[in-house]
């Protein structure tokens, strides 16, 4: 059986609201020459039941099952490992993309090999390209690009691409990824279950191993900012999530390809304090809505991990004495 020249990774967690739509806007692509692999993150909702009925009606459509909950993380390398095409695309199961998305990056891809065949130098890596968020009644509409300018060269996609680290609106050769892996898999032997910040952390290490990007300005992303999706819920399990990651972030910086190169050790720093700036705006979300936790082992957690990340003495008062009134009113009072 011949290889798809594009694969399609779709992750499946308690999606069956959006998932059909997803499906459908891949199967719907003008160009036929991709593979559709869904990764079943073990959700307990009916959303790879739909994926399943989808993948009766096309072949292209394989359904792979995680034998438990991963993390999205995890399940989109799993994704990748069985991915045959050479080109490979991230679309989450409550997002969707432009019918015409491969058709398109496949132009692109072919009108760069004859520029390149006459000058020397391989394949393109990283393709990037618009994302537009899709609204509701919280937020706008609006669209945003990964940069939009040729990099030939690793410094410059370090130092111009890094900070733009969403998965989702990229192509990538599947060559690339694979050396993304064995770089995974020799440093962190062990990695935990992540749900928050694994965007950050994944594309570092792609831009840490990839030479050539092109930028396009056109939207073939359609995100969709899901109410129920991780980042927007007042939950202190996420503080966790936000942790592990940065956990991760400072182990790469210790390794010798990031201690070996000013430029990768100044990068990982940066996105180390990003992170932290996320995790402190999801500490503040916490407090805004402390009302809303009722599980008081939950809540008291979240306060010893702000209490344990305080970064002055007023917020560690501040936060201690949150503590102790808590404490003293058997969790009737979150202050």
């Amino acid at each position: 059986m011949s290889s798809p020249f594009f694969s399609l990774i779709v992750p499946v967690y308690n999606t069956q609201e959006y998932i059909a739509r997803c499906l459908k806007s891949c199967i719907g692509q003008i160009f036929k020459d991709i593979e559709i692999i869904v990764v079943d993150d073990r959700g307990n909702d009916d959303a790879i039941k739909i994926a399943q009925r989808f993948a009766k009606q096309d072949k292209r459509i394989h359904i792979i099952h995680n034998p438990k909950n991963l993390g999205l993380f995890h399940t989109r390398i799993i994704g990748e490992r069985h991915a045959r095409g050479k080109y490979i695309l991230h679309v989450d199961s409550d997002d969707y993309i432009g019918n015409e998305t491969c058709s398109l990056l496949y132009r692109e891809i072919l009108k760069h090999q004859i520029i390149k065949k006459k000058g020397g130098g391989g394949d393109i890596e990283i393709i990037g390209f618009g994302l537009k968020i899709v609204a509701n009644k919280k937020f706008s509409n609006h669209s945003t690009f990964s940069s939009i300018k040729t990099y030939d060269h690793n410094d410059d996609l370090m130092k111009n691409l890094a900070m733009q680290w969403n998965l989702a609106n990229k192509a990538y050769q599947r060559d690339l990824i694979l050396k993304t892996h064995d770089f995974i898999d020799s440093l962190f032997p062990e990695i935990p279950h992540l749900n928050m910040g694994e965007d950050a952390l994944k594309f570092f290490i792609i831009l840490m191993h990839a030479q050539s990007y092109i930028g396009l300005k056109r939207v073939f992303y359609y995100y969709f900012h899901n109410p129920n999706s991780l980042c927007r819920t007042p939950d202190p399990k996420i503080i966790t999530e936000y942790d592990k990651v940065l956990k991760l972030l400072k182990t790469l910086q210790k390794s010798q390809k990031v201690r070996s190169n000013t430029l990768f050790k100044q990068t990982n720093q940066k996105i180390l304090e990003k992170i932290k700036g996320y995790k402190q705006d999801h500490i503040d979300m916490i407090l805004y809505h402390r009302s809303l936790i009722s599980n008081n082992f939950y809540y008291f957690y979240f306060l010893f991990k702000v209490l344990s990340c305080a970064k002055s003495p007023k917020a560690f008062i501040k936060t201690s004495i949150r503590m102790s009134i808590f404490v003293i009113s058997w969790g009737k009072l979150k202050i």
